[in-house]
């Protein structure tokens, strides 16, 4: 994993995350860190999860809202 500077311009999302929707730029993060940065691809209905399509070069992950270390910013 290779740390990334945060930006402070992104807001954290409340989580379930019922209010992202697909084209949405996010940050995913753990304390300190940010993990990637992409667009919104698919959210669950429940909000439980969803996947991002990164920037970069980075594959593209499934976040998993039952994950308590992870908070999403957009």
């Amino acid at each position: 994993m290779t740390l990334i500077p945060l930006e402070e311009h992104f807001e954290p999302l409340p989580s379930p995350w019922t209010s992202v929707k697909p084209g949405n730029l996010i940050e995913v993060r753990r304390p300190h860190v940010r993990i990637q940065r992409g667009i919104v691809e698919t959210v669950l209905a429940d909000g439980s999860g969803l996947w991002i399509e990164p920037h970069d070069a980075e594959p593209r992950i499934f976040v998993d809202g039952s994950d308590q270390t992870v908070v999403l910013w957009g």
